[in-house]
């Protein structure tokens, strides 16, 4: 009984999630309705990867095809295209590279409008050289948008650099902020300690460190590493 019917506690789960989710981003879309394509494009590409399956699924058990997941997850082995299927597709081997270079392009496209960083980056445009190396696989969060290990973080005496690693450049350009536009404050995100940055042209958007990495940033651009609770502490 179970198995017949997981499909639906499925299917209500995704869909409760997804509005829970939608409910939460109503408010920075309020704020900058320039991210608004963004953030939907996000729901809706939630709400298909999560339900097509299971649905699927559901019509196949209410016409008698399935009787529960057991019999559901061999079936989905049975389409063209998938391993040990009589009629492999001959050509999906040299389709599948260009298909993975667009979807991790527009992915990339996707998350940097949804966090913030294009909007960031367009407001601060990296000019000149880039400063020195500081933090290499950096973290940070933009947003909702997080970015764990891919970032190259650094700072010098005019501001705070952040880019990319080459391999998640795709919708990430360079940009630069100088310090007087840096608001920072020191804060807590899912029981971690945080630093959150807030730049003057995009006051909106939350770019928030991890408190060790905020304060080598800091003590890098010689900024005192000394972060306040509140949001009056201008860098």
């Amino acid at each position: 009984m179970i198995e017949r019917h997981f499909w639906v506690v499925i299917v209500i789960m995704t869909v409760l999630y997804a509005r829970m989710w939608w409910r939460e981003v109503q408010e920075p879309m309020r704020r900058q309705p320039e991210l608004a394509p963004g953030y939907r494009g996000l729901y809706r590409a939630q709400i298909t990867v999560g339900l097509v399956p299971w649905l699927l699924m559901g019509v196949g058990v209410i016409l008698g095809q399935v009787g529960g997941v057991d019999e559901f997850a061999p079936l989905l082995a049975g389409f063209p295209g998938s391993p040990g299927h009589p009629r492999d597709l001959p050509w999906f081997p040299l389709v599948f590279p260009f298909f993975f270079v667009a979807l991790w392009v527009g992915v990339g496209f996707l998350l940097a409008a949804t966090g913030g960083w294009q909007t960031v980056a367009a407001h601060y445009p990296l000019v000149g050289d880039a400063p020195p190396p500081g933090k290499r696989f950096g973290a940070a969060e933009f947003g909702l948008v997080g970015y764990n290990g891919c970032l190259k973080l650094s700072a010098n005496q005019r501001g705070l650099y952040f880019a990319t690693i080459l391999l998640f450049r795709a919708g990430h350009a360079p940009f630069f902020v100088p310090w007087t536009d840096v608001t920072a404050r020191a804060t807590r995100r899912w029981f971690r300690s945080v630093v959150e940055l807030r730049f003057a042209r995009t006051p909106d958007i939350a770019v928030r460190l991890p408190r060790a990495t905020a304060e080598a940033l800091f003590r890098q651009g010689g900024r005192q590493a000394d972060f306040p609770s509140g949001l009056e502490g201008r860098a």
